[in-house]
């Protein structure tokens, strides 16, 4: 059947994680104290349900952070660069190669700066 905690966080759009883990923390310390509940959980899925949320928290947070980071990076070697003067007659070809000693085709790279 349904459980307690996901009826009580539904909030139309999606579910409150935040008061989840609130509504799976105070089960979890009303149980220790004797106060029972209606939730069809044990009290190890309760510190299952806990650390999984927490954990998908803090590598949300870490992504986030590292997202930022390389932003920050991104727009300083762009500010950086910026005035890098580019030459007109710059230019990149790719030929088709041939080596006979080796009955070998390859292609050859040309980088004119």
């Amino acid at each position: 059947g349904e459980n307690a905690p996901i009826k009580q966080v539904w909030d139309g759009q999606g579910l409150d994680y935040e008061y989840f883990v609130l509504v799976i923390r105070d089960t979890y310390l009303n149980r220790l104290d004797g106060i029972g509940d209606d939730i069809n959980y044990t009290n190890s899925e309760l510190i299952t349900l806990k650390d999984y949320y927490k954990r998908n928290r803090e590598i949300s947070i870490m992504l986030f952070s590292l997202a930022y980071i390389l932003n920050i990076v991104d727009a300083s070697v762009n500010a950086h660069l910026f005035q890098y003067e580019i030459d007109e007659n710059i230019s990149f070809k790719i030929d088709p190669f041939s080596y006979d000693q080796f009955n070998h085709n390859l292609i050859s790279l040309k980088i004119n700066i």
